[in-house]
């Protein structure tokens, strides 16, 4: 894996959190929110960087 593809790697899981802690805390429901938060960010993160692999 290239330096500059490193840097990203994770960069979904981490949005994920932060999009999820901010609507479970709009919504009242914090461990919800962050939970979907992490299993959408760990999705993306793995459908992405799996397209990447895969088309090299």
């Amino acid at each position: 894996m290239s330096e500059k593809n490193k840097s990203f790697y994770g960069m979904f899981v981490g949005l994920g959190l932060c999009f999820g802690a901010a609507f479970g805390t709009l919504f009242g429901n914090l461990s919800l929110g962050v939970s979907l938060g992490l299993l959408a960010g760990v999705m993306v993160d793995s459908v992405v960087y799996g397209y990447k692999k895969k088309n090299k």
